[in-house]
């Protein structure tokens, strides 16, 4: 009976000392930055055509803007009055971004004549701290 229960705190030792090793070895999470990334399709007539940066629109034309990156969750700033990325008011009334799917896009109809600025902010959360990228573009809309 004696040498039975010095074999079971053997064994429970060994138990115990193996999961330890085990629970030590835990690999944390890989993350990776965000990749911010918007390529423009101009959308006339339901003729859809690719718009290089730097390209135009007439005003009323739709533009969608699809995401060619990589992040977890995304916020998109048309350019419109009141939809404007501006890093000191993004958490204020003066600036307001609508969420960008992942693989997504998001279809904007500029109404006038005018330069815009298209920003996407892509993050990945790595626990703590949120991981950032910006994405601008510049979308010039002429009058119709």
């Amino acid at each position: 009976m004696n040498k039975l229960k010095k074999i079971y705190k053997i064994l429970f030792a060994g138990l115990v000392l193996g999961l330890g090793f085990f629970a030590g070895c835990k690999k944390e999470a890989e993350i990776f930055p965000p990749e911010a990334c918007l390529t423009m399709v101009r959308d006339s007539l339901g003729t859809q055509t690719p718009l290089p940066e730097g390209g135009f629109i007439y005003a009323g034309e739709q533009i969608i803007f699809k995401d060619c990156g990589s992040f977890d969750f995304g916020t998109f700033y048309s350019g419109l009055k009141g939809r404007t990325y501006d890093k000191d008011s993004v958490n204020s009334v003066v600036s307001y971004g609508e969420p960008f799917p992942t693989r997504g896009v998001v279809t904007i109809t500029y109404p006038a004549a005018g330069s815009f600025t298209a920003t996407l902010i892509a993050v990945n959360y790595s626990g703590t701290e949120p991981l950032r990228a910006l994405k601008q573009v510049r979308v010039t809309v002429l009058p119709k």
